[in-house]
């Protein structure tokens, strides 16, 4: 049996303790999105999607989700089906072992 698998934890403003949840929320539940766009390989929308990621991320701190959003933006654009998939992965488990302190 694996041990812990270990939490990304991110220091956060305090301004954002309200509504930082809500958009970690939404971020998850695209999640399935970024998956059909890629199984229907659309990749104008998964381009599209990277793009708001790169841009909001780092506006809520979140530096290595913006940084998913620009990697996710460019392999769309190059229409790079396995770096897209191996992305969306990425950007799956950072959100699931996310742990913020404020």
């Amino acid at each position: 049996m694996m041990g812990a698998v270990p939490k990304f934890k991110v220091k956060i403003d305090p301004d954002l303790q309200e509504i930082l949840p809500g958009y970690i929320e939404k971020r998850k539940n695209e999640i399935p999105l970024l998956n059909n766009a890629l199984t229907a390989l659309d990749f104008e929308a998964l381009a599209m999607l990277g793009h708001r990621l790169k841009g909001s991320g780092g506006g809520y701190g979140l530096v290595d989700l913006g940084t998913y959003g620009a990697e996710l933006e460019a392999a769309a654009k190059a229409k790079n089906v396995a770096k897209v998939s191996e992305i969306i992965k990425n950007i799956s488990e950072y959100l699931d072992r996310l742990e913020i302190e404020f």
